[in-house]
């Protein structure tokens, strides 16, 4: 993440220029959990929905 602009309180740090990467990052747990998400609840209890990397990335648009 990068600010463009006027900096405010709570904005991401300035990125520095003169950082060095080394090789690629580590390879992702396609099946690791990446978020919860509630039921509304609207016909029973709400309930915790479980999402893996790859569910996430089927549902997305291409």
């Amino acid at each position: 993440m990068a600010t463009v602009g006027r900096r405010l309180p709570g904005c991401a740090p300035v990125l520095d220029t003169d950082v060095r990467t080394s090789g690629l990052p580590p390879t992702l747990d396609e099946d690791g959990y990446a978020v919860i998400v509630f039921t509304s609840g609207t016909t029973s209890r709400p309930r915790a929905v479980v999402h893996t990397r790859s569910s996430l990335a089927a549902a997305w648009p291409p």
